[in-house]
C-alpha cells in the first residue's frame, strides 16, 4: 500500500504531477522545499509542510517525488542545480522515490523504469523502452521499442524517439529523432523544439535551427 506523498521542490507543472498522481489513487501530502517553506503556506493549493533539509524525518512514513524540473532557459539553470540537488539528497538517505505514471499512457510489455520517473498523459512507450532514474515524459510522447532513456532527460511534448539518449539530455517540443537503426544522442545534448534529426548528436551538442542550416528548393533544384 502506497503511503501519503510528499513533493522535493517546486515548479509550475507541479499541478500536472498532483493530477496524475491523484489517478494512480496516490494521496498528495505535500511539499518539502526551502525556498518556500515559512515564505508560502502553499503552492498551487499543495501545503507546504517543511524543508528538504528535514526529509529524515518524514522517510518512514511517506512517499517521494522530485517535482523541481530543469529546461533550457537561461532563467531557469538554478531550477537544474536544485534538481541535482534533490536527486543526491534522497540517494544519500537511501530512499526510493515513486514512479508517477498517468493512466492514461500505454506501457509496453518489458519495459524497464527506474525511479522517480514521471510519464504524462497518453504516451505511447513501446515494448522493450528502457527510462533510467528520474527521465520525464511528457503528453503524446513516442517512444518507439527499444528506445533507451537516460538519466534525469527531459523530454517535452509531442516529440517522436527511437534513440539511445544519454543522461541530462532535454529533447524539446515536437522534435522528432530516427533513423535505421537506434540512433544515439549523447549525455548532455539539446534538440530544440520542431526539429527533425537524423543523424547521431554528440554529447554537448545543440541541434538548432539556424540561417545557414536552411536550404530551399524548388522543383528539386536549389534556389536558396
Amino acid at each position: 500500500m502506497s503511503k501519503p506523498l510528499l513533493f522535493l521542490g517546486t515548479c509550475t507543472n507541479i499541478i500536472r504531477y498532483k493530477d496524475a498522481a491523484e489517478r494512480q489513487e496516490l494521496t498528495v501530502a505535500g511539499i518539502l522545499d526551502s525556498d518556500w517553506f515559512e515564505n508560502k503556506d502553499d503552492f498551487y493549493g499543495i501545503p507546504i509542510v517543511d524543508t528538504e533539509a528535514n526529509i529524515s524525518n518524514y522517510k518512514d512514513t511517506h512517499d517521494f517525488f522530485i517535482a523541481t524540473n530543469w529546461t533550457i532557459d537561461p532563467n531557469h539553470v538554478r531550477d537544474k542545480e536544485k534538481r541535482k540537488m534533490l536527486i543526491n539528497l534522497v540517494r544519500e538517505q537511501g530512499i526510493e522515490c515513486i514512479n508517477i505514471i498517468d493512466p492514461s499512457s500505454y506501457i509496453g510489455t518489458g519495459t524497464q523504469i527506474g525511479q522517480g520517473v514521471y510519464i504524462a498523459f497518453c504516451a505511447m512507450i513501446e515494448p522493450g523502452t528502457v527510462l533510467k532514474d528520474f527521465c520525464q515524459v511528457h503528453d503524446f510522447v513516442g517512444l518507439a521499442h527499444g528506445t533507451r532513456v537516460g538519466e534525469n532527460t527531459i523530454i517535452q511534448r509531442q516529440a517522436g524517439l527511437h534513440a539511445d539518449i544519454g543522461d541530462d539530455v532535454y529533447i524539446g517540443m515536437w522534435s522528432k529523432a530516427y533513423h535505421p537503426g537506434l540512433l544515439k544522442i549523447g549525455n548532455n545534448a539539446v534538440i530544440n523544439p520542431g526539429l527533425y534529426v537524423a543523424r547521431d548528436v554528440a554529447e554537448g551538442e545543440t541541434i538548432r535551427l539556424t540561417k545557414e542550416s536552411i536550404r530551399v528548393y524548388q522543383h528539386g533544384i536549389k534556389i536558396e
